[in-house]
């Protein structure tokens, strides 16, 4: 198998404690290894193998694990886009090849290292936690808004996984036709782009249709208000009403997270995230039209700012 190329992210000496986190996707699979004090020291990325054989996708993991691999390591903590329970994969729609391997039980046996492996939004919730925009925070919620949608509780720095580790999987609650999840990510992006007619229906360009520009970016963003519709061109009217339309959805998805769980941050993660500046506007009427002021008052909603919180939430799980 091609090896991913090695990245170097950091040159400063590691802490005395390290973890390896692996971040595994239906695309690439990532593997880095990080300090305690999330730095991350080296990185490595490459294919997932995804629908290529369960021996395929096994060997993917192990080969960017053993990549960065260091004896010192406490363990390896790995992030994946479904259900695991025990260590074992229930269901990663994104992967089923994998479905009922006991991811974890193979990597102990690979690596004689102890092992811990969660679902990757609450990953990414307590990479948010540990390093990011929840640092300090007593509760912190984690959105993951990628081609699906994933969430995640974090309580006083710990993952809340609930009796079988669905807590927090907000997305699966029934919401009109079908479930949230299908209202909030990349695919209602692409589904109402299609039904729109616009020529270029994958979400990052329609993200640029909304924009009449190239995506922005958290350094180069683009605020465009209602009142501008009127000069927009048809595509452009009917990209930035699909976002109007998500962030009426996705208020309506944080509102039940601030009922469940007050929490004192939610951070916005994902390639969808990244264009939170066409559906910013609208997502904060939608909170408050589905809350009163009170209850939303005191929770801040961030957009996530760090490098691979995918990689560093998983390497927490071991530090």
């Amino acid at each position: 198998m091609k090896k991913g190329k090695k990245r170097k992210t950091v040159r400063a000496k590691p802490s005395s404690t390290l973890a390896l986190g692996v971040d595994l996707g239906g695309t690439h699979v990532r593997a880095g290894l990080v300090d305690a004090k999330g730095k991350i020291i080296r990185i490595v990325t490459s294919s997932s193998q995804a629908h290529e054989g369960r021996s395929r996708v096994l060997a993917a993991i192990e080969d960017v694990i053993n990549q960065v691999f260091d004896k010192r390591v406490t363990g390896i903590g790995v992030g994946v886009p479904g259900h695991v329970k025990d260590g074992k994969i229930i269901k990663l729609p994104n992967l089923p090849d994998i479905d009922g391997v006991d991811l974890k039980a193979f990597l102990q046996k690979k690596f004689k290292k102890p092992v811990a492996i969660t679902n990757d939004a609450k990953c990414f919730a307590l990479a948010e936690a540990r390093f990011g925009h929840g640092k300090g925070k007593h509760c912190v919620g984690g959105v993951i808004l990628g081609t699906g949608c994933g969430c995640g509780i974090v309580l006083d720095g710990k993952i809340y996984f609930g009796r079988d580790n669905l807590a927090g999987e907000f997305g699966m609650i029934h919401y009109r036709a079908t479930m949230i999840e299908d209202y909030v990510a990349g695919r209602f992006i692409k589904n109402r782009a299609e039904e729109f007619k616009l020529q270029d229906t994958a979400p990052e360009a329609v993200a640029r249709d909304a924009a009449g520009k190239h995506i922005p970016t958290h350094a180069e963003e683009v605020r465009l208000e209602s009142h501008d519709l009127a000069k927009l061109g048809d595509a452009q009217k009917r990209a930035k009403k699909i976002f109007d339309e998500l962030g009426y959805h996705l208020g309506y998805l944080l509102s039940i997270i601030i009922c469940a769980y007050n929490p004192d941050v939610i951070i916005l993660g994902g390639g969808v995230s990244k264009a939170h500046d066409h559906f910013w506007q609208s997502m904060k009427q939608s909170l408050d039209l589905n809350l009163e002021y009170q209850a939303t008052a005191n929770t801040k909603i961030a957009v996530s700012t760090l490098d691979e919180p995918g990689v560093l939430g998983a390497a927490s799980l071991m530090l």
